[in-house]
């Protein structure tokens, strides 16, 4: 599947063609959580053009357990592919990652996947992505993890691919080939 990101308010939905006219399969939607409402609205029109959603609040960290209950409650309306946290500073140590993923796992309709895409810059995107796959085990719920080849990417970069699929061979009886990356 080929995966397009769109960091909502840059490109007017007009622009967008059905996903039968596109060679792409799902669009990834970043936004901050004061654009909430009209970015997910942009979600729920990508789906009706045909696309898998994948809605990115980034900066998770500014979100109050009130902002929390409101997204969930609007994503279940909504029921994109998955809904994915973006810890777009590297905030977010194993405490605070378990809250919000425990929550995401009760409140979150079990139709919606949940992501997770970790920023680098205190060298803990690898080691929450280690603990959410842990955590998540064998649900049934779709788990996306984000990852980049050597961990490249904005900032201090993510998490690296490479390490992320070594870990899911050995833990979870997986069969990724690093050389197909």
């Amino acid at each position: 599947k080929i995966i397009a990101m769109i960091d909502y308010g840059t490109c007017d939905i007009a622009n967008i063609q059905p996903c039968e006219d596109s060679f792409i399969d799902g669009i990834r939607v970043i936004f901050k959580m004061n654009l909430m409402h009209e970015a997910l609205e942009y979600c729920n029109e990508l789906m009706k053009l045909g696309y898998l959603v994948f809605a990115q609040g980034v900066s998770f960290t500014t979100y109050t357990e009130e902002k929390l209950n409101e997204i969930t409650e609007v994503l279940n309306r909504l029921k994109p592919y998955a809904f994915s946290i973006v810890d777009t500073y590297d905030l977010m140590d194993i405490n605070l990652w378990n809250h919000y993923y425990e929550y995401l796992e009760k409140n979150l309709h079990p139709d919606i996947g949940i992501g997770f895409h970790a920023h680098n810059n205190f060298q803990l995107a690898f080691a929450n992505c280690m603990e959410l796959a842990r955590k998540h085990g064998d649900k049934d719920r779709q788990l996306l993890l984000d990852g980049s080849i050597f961990g490249m990417g904005k900032g201090a970069g993510n998490a690296p691919l490479e390490l992320l699929i070594t870990f899911m061979n050995e833990n979870f009886n997986t069969h990724y080939d690093i050389n197909q990356i």
